[in-house]
């Protein structure tokens, strides 16, 4: 049986000279989580590796590249025979990116990562489940 929703996505952040860390939302600009601050991804293509179609959506979305090497596997969304959603941390080392926004995305902006956990509702999805995980990781990186 094949799942309803198969995806990947991609929370970017750096880690500051005082080391806060940040991290890169977009506001999402479709029907599904309409107005809500999310990380960059979307549906896995056929054939397409979970690293893949998160560093596609990542270049979609945000005009980002990231080689296969540099995502970091974060956080897994999963319902049995419903979804999957795989979630990809990037560490861009600098906030000075050019991010290039396509039509799924109103906006974005950098968060300190407890700023964007403390959203609550105005985030989609797991997005506060993703972002307690990234801090976690950071924190405490020998715990993976």
């Amino acid at each position: 049986m094949s799942m309803l929703f198969d995806g990947a996505g991609v929370l970017p952040y750096v880690v500051t000279e005082d080391s806060k860390i940040k991290v890169l939302l977009g506001k999402r600009a479709v029907k599904r989580e309409y107005g809500k601050w999310s990380v960059f991804g979307g549906k896995k293509e056929p054939g397409e590796t979970y690293v893949a179609a998160a560093a596609r959506e990542l270049r979609e979305e945000a005009g980002i590249a990231a080689s296969h090497g540099e995502l970091v596997p974060l956080y897994k969304a999963c319902v049995p025979f419903l979804f999957e959603y795989d979630i990809f941390s990037l560490d861009l080392k600098s906030i000075d990116v050019k991010v290039s926004l396509n039509w799924e995305t109103s906006e974005y902006r950098w968060f300190d990562i407890d700023e964007a956990i403390s959203l609550g509702d105005q985030l989609a999805s797991y997005a506060q489940a993703e972002l307690i995980e990234l801090k976690k990781k950071r924190l405490c990186p020998k715990a993976d």
